[in-house]
């Protein structure tokens, strides 16, 4: 039986001993590739660059009663922000479309508080079924920008071909905020 155990001894000595400068070879293999990723980081730095993360941030479209009636998407492009809208529950025709200077909607005040407005869009167009969307491009500013300080709100208008007063009337609202 000693002889046995003796030459399994052995060859498990010896395999615990490859295993051990198998992971002091990894363990030096990974310390080299993380060095390198952080002089890339450095240098990046130092270049005043950072690296390119896409921006995006989302809003659900509430009407004046508070109730949800879409979603809305602000992401940067390459040729500056854009916004999304997937509307539903709205009467059929042409929606005007404004961003406004403010990142709030509150719907007791009509959406009064969203400020001056920051740029006229396409409208969206809602089908007779009452869903509609639209994407489109805001300006070439990137979305950091248009949401720093109060951030910005997208506004819904009654459709253009609607019997409305003569001030638009506002039917949905988006707060986007930093």
């Amino acid at each position: 039986m000693r002889r046995t155990l003796l030459p399994a001894a052995a060859v498990l000595l010896a395999l615990t001993s490859c295993a051990s400068h198998e992971e002091d070879g990894l363990r030096e293999d990974l310390a080299a590739v993380t060095a390198e990723d952080q002089v890339a980081s450095e240098e990046l730095a130092v270049a005043g660059e950072e690296p390119l993360v896409p921006v995006e941030v989302t809003a659900d479209l509430v009407d004046p009663e508070g109730s949800t009636v879409g979603t809305a998407w602000m992401r940067d492009t390459d040729n500056g922000s854009e916004l999304e809208l997937r509307v539903s529950g709205l009467t059929p025709g042409t929606h005007p479309v404004t961003v406004h200077a403010v990142g709030t909607c509150d719907p007791a005040q009509g959406f009064a508080a969203v400020g001056d407005v920051v740029a006229e869009l396409p409208g969206v167009l809602v089908l007779d079924g009452g869903v509609g969307t639209l994407t489109t491009l805001v300006g070439p500013e990137p979305l950091e920008d248009l949401l720093a300080g109060d951030g910005v709100a997208a506004v819904v208008q009654e459709s253009e071909g609607a019997a409305a007063p003569p001030v638009a009337t506002r039917v949905a609202c988006a707060a986007f905020t930093g």
